[in-house]
């Protein structure tokens, strides 16, 4: 006996609407949330911006409420749209915490200004140590991110756990490590041993070599780490690393840092006097050889 098409109709209705699926609300648009959000958050300090704050929002609290997993990670994809990108995170932090540094991390890497104060619990979620599996799956964003985002490249390096890192950068990576991001990596590791004791390994010191070879930031991440100074081949790289990288900010700001750890070397050899490096460069150097040396 063939059921009539009306009893059909009313069976898929009653069936749909015991679908949970179907229970979630419906953002109208990415637009309207963020505006609904960047609304409530008006009137607080950027570091005082928390979960709790942003759930007086009443639609974002109540998209959080739904619990939708799928949900909060598409929020935290939407680089339009940082408030809603936030509350994407802070939701799966409350919500799905071992997902909550992957997107911290990738948020982080895409922002237009990783410093801001509203980033605050971002830098903090990522600087917690992690499964070891879930770091290499989302530290491959790290790989990929462009140069031209150094200060974001700059950041998440300096605050991912140490252990993290050191054990992803001699874990089994299918992907090529493009030379700047190397060398940050390797920055990071020798700061590590030089002031912690952290251990060393033969590919760190191999990879430092090859570091040598290419100018610009991998070059001066060379001559930071570099643990013989007495090389003809140090030399060479401490005077190409002082003249080269003019006109580039991120680089003349970690050239700060080397001329200051470098400081007795670049004295002794005279190679203030020796090179021939611009007005400015000059005035940069002989600047900070002139200020009274800090202590460690």
């Amino acid at each position: 006996m063939i059921m009539p098409s009306r009893y059909v109709l009313v069976l898929l209705f009653l069936q749909a609407t015991n679908n949970k699926d179907l229970d979630h609300v419906l953002i109208a648009s990415w637009k309207e949330l963020n505006t609904a959000i960047s609304s409530t958050m008006n009137d607080l300090e950027l570091s005082t911006i928390t979960f709790d704050a942003m759930q007086t929002c009443p639609e974002y609290r109540r998209v959080v409420d739904e619990g939708n997993k799928e949900l909060f990670l598409a929020m935290g994809d939407q680089m339009e749209y940082t408030w809603v990108r936030l509350g994407g995170f802070f939701a799966l932090q409350k919500r799905y915490p071992d997902l909550a540094s992957s997107v911290a991390l990738k948020i982080l890497l895409s922002a237009k200004n990783p410093t801001s104060l509203v980033y605050d619990p971002l830098r903090t979620e990522i600087s917690k140590p992690t499964k070891q599996t879930i770091f290499d799956k989302s530290f491959a964003l790290f790989v990929v991110t462009q140069p031209s985002l150094m200060d974001a490249l700059f950041i998440v390096n300096a605050l991912v756990p140490f252990q993290n890192l050191y054990d992803w950068y001699h874990g089994d990576r299918h992907t090529r490590l493009p030379a700047i991001h190397e060398a940050l990596v390797l920055g990071r590791l020798f700061d590590e041993h030089q002031t912690k004791g952290r251990p060393v390994s033969e590919k760190m010191r191999r990879r430092l070599k090859a570091l040598a070879n290419i100018p610009g930031l991998p070059r001066l991440a060379f001559v930071g780490a570099c643990e013989d100074k007495t090389s003809e081949r140090f030399r060479e790289c401490m005077s190409m690393v002082l003249v080269d990288g003019e006109g580039d900010k991120f680089y003349e700001s970690c050239l700060h840092g080397l001329i200051a750890q470098r400081r007795e070397y670049i004295v002794s050899a005279k190679l203030s006097e020796k090179l021939d490096l611009s007005a400015a460069r000059r005035k940069l150097l002989e600047g900070m050889l002139r200020r009274p040396k800090k202590d460690n």
